[in-house]
């Protein structure tokens, strides 16, 4: 068995410690979140660690955690009125996710 590449496991905390900051609060698309990233960087674990094709993967893990820390923007918002037919006191989820694992 081979030694995991140093830079493909900083990669994988990197987006881990993205998700749970941009995600908190928000247990089930923290899972999800965190469930993509996992079934990604496994099913690029039989690249050679030394390849562009890996190194251009990490790069890719990299900037998708960039993209999490800035850009994402998750909110809740109020119902007013009888929007929700409860006289206002739903709430509504908003989630806003721009972020893809595979570049096409």
């Amino acid at each position: 068995m081979t030694a995991p590449n140093p830079l493909a496991l900083a990669a994988y905390r990197h987006l881990l410690r993205a998700t749970g900051l941009t995600f908190r609060g928000d247990f089930p698309l923290l899972l999800s979140a965190r469930s993509r990233a996992r079934a990604e960087f496994d099913s690029k674990s039989t690249l050679d660690s030394e390849s562009q094709e890996a190194l251009r993967q990490i790069r890719h893990a990299e900037e998708v955690a960039v993209v999490l820390r800035r850009n994402v923007v998750q909110g809740e918002k109020e119902a007013v009125g009888e929007e929700k037919g409860e006289g206002g006191e739903g709430r509504w989820r908003e989630c806003y996710l721009f972020f893809r694992f595979l570049r096409g």
